[in-house]
């Protein structure tokens, strides 16, 4: 699957405060992890683009933005509920992201 050619990129960054509210509700679960994810700074700048029911992530390249492939298209997490609630009977919450960019 190809992205559309014209995405509307946003610096991650403007989605920050937000960022950090989640931070700080994580701390009260898992202080260690909270505190990687505060004092972690990409590599590149990273940008977020939406296209419909999608979502893009980019970072800045020699060209412009490109997009980091995502691993686990939606194909592929059908596949894998379906592997996980054979029935079709979903008897606990699971949340499947395509957004498997490590």
């Amino acid at each position: 699957m190809h992205p559309p050619i014209s995405l509307k990129w946003h610096p991650i960054e403007l989605f920050d405060q937000r960022f950090r509210a989640n931070v700080d509700s994580l701390r009260t679960r898992d202080a260690a992890l909270a505190e990687r994810l505060s004092v972690h700074t990409p590599a590149t700048q990273l940008f977020v683009a939406a296209q419909g029911d999608q979502i893009f992530l980019g970072r800045s390249g020699p060209v412009g933005i490109e997009i980091i492939s995502d691993h686990l298209p939606p194909a592929e997490a059908r596949k894998l509920l379906a592997t996980l609630f054979p029935s079709g009977h979903f008897s606990w919450s699971l949340l499947i992201c395509g957004l498997a960019y490590g």
